[in-house]
């Protein structure tokens, strides 16, 4: 392929990508319908991706899920790495407004054990790790620590005086 076929080529994805993060403007020779059903259709791949990875989160967000996902991934490129499991970290990230439930912060914790957030973007985390999160029902604290070439460990600890 020529340098200039290239560049062309070149431009041309990246048009077809901000397309299909934003369909409202399709480039020229797209035909909009096509380019709105396809754009739906990634958005909702990556939302079941996400939705195995956190559970929890999709049960928290309830109906609302799939509306917040979407706002979400039209302004927010998929990770190269991690798929719906740093998709669903930058996500859970991005909510400000999330009251989480014990599940949830499990996930986030557990989560934060293999990636770190900058900028909206998940990177695989290096080094040891620990954390800890006090839960509320029934009143426990989780640990989660991860240690290279060893793995990733977790253990609730009932606090003393708690029920069940």
């Amino acid at each position: 392929m020529a340098p200039r076929d290239r560049e062309r080529y070149e431009a041309h994805q990246a048009e077809l990508l901000d397309a299909l993060r934003n369909p409202a403007t399709p480039p020229d020779g797209f035909d909009a319908t096509d380019l709105a059903a396809a754009s739906d259709s990634l958005i909702r791949k990556r939302a079941r991706q996400v939705a195995a990875g956190w559970p929890a989160l999709a049960h928290a967000l309830g109906d609302d899920y799939l509306r917040t996902f979407e706002q979400f991934a039209r302004s927010t490129p998929p990770p190269a790495l991690g798929e719906g499991l740093a998709d669903g970290f930058a996500f859970a990230s991005a909510l400000p407004d999330l009251e989480p439930t014990d599940e949830v912060r499990a996930e986030l914790l557990l989560a934060r054990a293999i990636f770190k957030l900058r900028r909206c973007t998940a990177t695989p985390r290096r080094g040891p790790y620990i954390a800890i999160a006090r839960l509320r029902d029934p009143n426990r604290i989780l640990v989660v620590t991860r240690v290279p070439t060893i793995g990733r460990y977790h253990a609730a600890i009932r606090l003393p005086g708690s029920r069940s």
